[in-house]
């Protein structure tokens, strides 16, 4: 490898890491919610990923849930807990998740929408 390619690869490795940070700094910013709803933390920025994205993988639910940990972070078997979690408080307010198998979790395209407008009324 060259000295001009290991720094071009230097060089995009720090703009996909500050990208990374800005994504998650907005993902975390928009953990809004409800308080009758009375999601926790964590459901929320679940929650809020899941209204940003068609689909929400695995990897980056839990990207996300461990954004800000020091400590390693949380395990994937919480994701099964959280969204186990959501789908009992979100199915009063008529908003389902549903597996995408081997990938992920999604909500339905008109409940994204909705989640959006709620978010962009209060704001």
């Amino acid at each position: 490898m060259t000295q001009g390619h290991l720094a071009a690869v230097i060089a995009e490795r720090d703009t996909l890491a500050e990208r990374v940070r800005q994504l998650e700094a907005v993902i975390f910013d928009l953990a809004w919610h409800p308080s009758e709803w009375e999601v926790t933390p964590q459901e929320a920025v679940v929650l809020n990923l899941l209204s940003l994205r068609a689909i929400a993988t695995n990897d980056a639910i839990l990207q996300v849930l461990n954004a800000d940990r020091d400590d390693g972070g949380a395990e994937f078997r919480i994701i099964n807990v959280l969204i186990h979690r959501l789908r009992r408080k979100l199915c009063r307010h008529g908003i389902a998740i549903h597996n995408v198998w081997g990938t992920g979790y999604r909500l339905d395209p008109d409940k994204r929408l909705y989640l959006a407008q709620l978010w962009k009324a209060t704001a």
